[in-house]
């Protein structure tokens, strides 16, 4: 992947002032390769790392899907064009926001349950937080009449929740899923 991309670059077809470090890449599914691009073309803005990994498929491929749709969704809003012309995405957005992080959370909480991790219920609470949250913007978006300057709030608190969620908390159920595998 890194090799792939240096190559790119060395033939002209992007230019850069700077350097491009490793870990601003990302092998995903596949031969697919991201990079972060923040400075000069605002692609990505969020990038999944095999560290975040669980080592719970569909845990993990979850987290994979929340990763890729909240940084479509940012991207969208730092696009050029109108508010009109992003309105469809948002709303895509938030529909999905609303329902998908309710399966994944009954998903990872089912998990919690069965290996019987002692952080449940403080991780559920912050889960409840952040369905509440959804809801709450959803609806002042619908009432107030789709406000870009609510959408923008959003989409800073989801993009900083999602990646201090995964890091934060759900990497700690890994290390006790570890240390319980070492206990035996």
């Amino acid at each position: 992947c890194m090799q792939e991309y240096i190559k790119q670059t060395k033939t002209g077809s992007r230019k850069y002032k700077s350097f491009v470090r490793a870990d601003f890449l990302v092998e995903m599914t596949g031969r697919v390769c991201y990079h972060i691009d923040i400075i000069f073309k605002k692609e990505i803005v969020m990038i999944w790392k095999d560290k975040y990994r669980l080592g719970v498929a569909e845990i993990d491929k979850q987290h994979m899907e929340l990763f890729r749709r909240v940084n479509d969704f940012v991207v969208t809003l730092r696009s050029k064009g109108s508010w009109q012309e992003k309105v469809d995405k948002v709303n895509d957005t938030l529909q999905f926001m609303q329902e998908y992080v309710v399966i994944h959370f009954k998903a990872e909480e089912a998990y919690q349950l069965k290996i019987g991790y002692t952080g449940y219920e403080h991780h559920k609470k912050l889960h409840d937080d952040m369905v509440a949250y959804v809801t709450e913007v959803a609806e002042e978006y619908e009432r107030e009449g789709y406000k870009e300057e609510l959408i923008q709030r959003f989409a800073g608190k989801l993009l900083a929740w999602l990646i201090n969620h995964v890091v934060a908390e759900d990497l700690k159920i890994a290390q006790y899923t570890i240390h319980k595998e070492e206990q035996k």
